[in-house]
């Protein structure tokens, strides 16, 4: 576990938020179901504000977290990383793992992250969601690479997909994957935290991501990777939007976010699997060994 990390992030959020350091947006969330899978969908107008509001200069990178800004830095995690909090939150108290050096976010994540992440998630008393958004299709949206953590207690989806399949499985031998979604992704459960046991999951997830990307021919491979106390996730990714609509990892979990009524109206119109489907490699399209 990570040392005083749940509470000095409760402290530095309600200092930040106080001082205007942080802007935290009300979100609307509402639950669809589809095929029997429930699904969660955040409206946020205001983000859509924000962005037509700062449309110069937007070739210019400037790296947030070099340095990381005081009043949103959290703490040190060994040599290697430290944790800041997002500064524009639809769910309070969402943190950042940040690499000291820059690194990109188009490199995968290594065995080491994976270590960092369960101690993050083990020193947080609410059930939360790590995830990680690998390579230019993923929904990535700073280049310096982050692992984003984010509360699950007030979600409007209380059990996401992956928690489903891991409750009616009982082999560990390959990873798993929901039969009612269309496009291919896998699930592990995690039945030990040692650090060996891990990495071999992550390794096994990982291997079988590359080998699915490869086989439709991607010329770079991008994938989204979650991860809970109970199970890792990963898809290959082919496409980071659908209809100009940004979807990362969280969304590829369950939890889509769209900015205008007219967007709302288009994913329900659409159907979440439809879309999903087209951002990820679709099921049918693919080899029968694709899990083997």
């Amino acid at each position: 576990m990570i040392q005083n990390l749940e509470e000095n992030i409760r402290k530095t959020y309600v200092q930040a938020k106080n001082l205007g350091a942080l802007t935290f947006t009300e979100s609307i969330q509402e639950k669809i179901q589809e095929d029997r899978i429930n699904f969660q969908l955040s409206y946020v107008p205001f983000i859509k504000k924000k962005e037509n509001h700062n449309t110069s200069d937007q070739h210019i990178f400037i790296d947030p977290f070099d340095p990381p800004e005081p009043s949103l830095y959290i703490q040190n995690v060994g040599d290697e990383y430290f944790i800041v909090l997002n500064k524009f939150p639809i769910i309070p108290r969402h943190f950042l793992l940040v690499t000291k050096e820059f690194k990109k976010q188009t490199e995968g994540l290594l065995i080491n992250d994976i270590t960092v992440i369960w101690e993050c998630l083990n020193s947080m008393k609410d059930r939360h969601l790590a995830f990680y958004n690998c390579g230019p299709q993923s929904g990535a949206s700073q280049p310096h690479k982050h692992i984003q953590f984010i509360s699950l207690k007030d979600n409007a989806v209380s059990t996401l997909y992956p928690d489903e399949i891991i409750n009616i499985k009982n082999s560990v031998k390959n990873p798993w994957s929901h039969p009612k979604i269309p496009f291919i992704h896998y699930i592990s459960p995690i039945v030990s935290s040692s650090p060996k046991d891990l990495s071999d999951m992550f390794s096994k997830l990982l291997l079988f991501t590359t080998k699915a990307s490869q086989t439709f021919k991607m010329d770079e491979i991008s994938y989204n990777f979650a991860m809970t106390k109970q199970w890792m996730f990963m898809v290959p990714r082919v496409m980071e939007s659908w209809n100009n609509i940004s979807v990362n990892t969280t969304g590829m979990v369950g939890m889509l976010l769209v900015k205008s009524e007219e967007e709302l109206n288009l994913v329900k119109n659409t159907g979440v699997l439809e879309i999903l489907r087209q951002l990820g490699i679709d099921k049918n399209k693919s080899p029968p060994d694709i899990y083997n």
